[in-house]
Parts: structure tokens; C-alpha cells; sequence
């Protein structure tokens, strides 16, 4: 049924192949873009993006869970 649907899943598993593309070539404006859909980071969103620079956090994001960007070396 449409009230069981997790829109949250859902829209994380659209959306991560670009997250990921956008990360790999750190495409900020993009990363911001997305985020502006979501209230919190979630544990795993840029693991291991070794490229990951930098982003911008829209005022959007009320949380960043712990482990959101767990093996980011830059």
C-alpha cells in the first residue's frame, strides 16, 4: 500500500548513482541540488567517495548521521 511505500528508501536508491557520479567529479552545485530534497545525511551517503573534496550542506539538513561519510580521506 502506498502508506507501507518508504519514499526516504526509495528516493536514496534513485538518486545514489548520481550522487555518486557527482561526487567522483565534484560536482558540488549537483551534490547541493540533492541534497535540498533531503532532512538528514544518512550513514554510508558518500563512503568511500576518495575523490569527495568538498560540499555545500543546504539549510535543509537537520542531521548528518555518523558514519555518512565514513572512509572519505580528502
Amino acid at each position: 500500500t502506498l502508506s507501507s511505500f518508504n519514499f526516504l528508501k526509495f528516493h536514496t536508491f534513485i538518486y545514489r548513482p548520481i550522487f555518486r557520479r557527482a561526487a567522483k567529479n565534484n560536482e558540488t552545485e549537483v551534490i547541493y541540488y540533492l541534497l535540498l530534497k533531503e532532512q538528514k545525511i544518512a550513514d554510508s551517503c558518500f563512503k568511500k567517495y576518495e575523490t569527495l573534496r568538498e560540499i555545500s550542506i543546504p539549510s535543509s539538513i537537520t542531521s548528518i548521521e555518523p558514519s555518512a561519510f565514513h572512509e572519505c580521506t580528502k
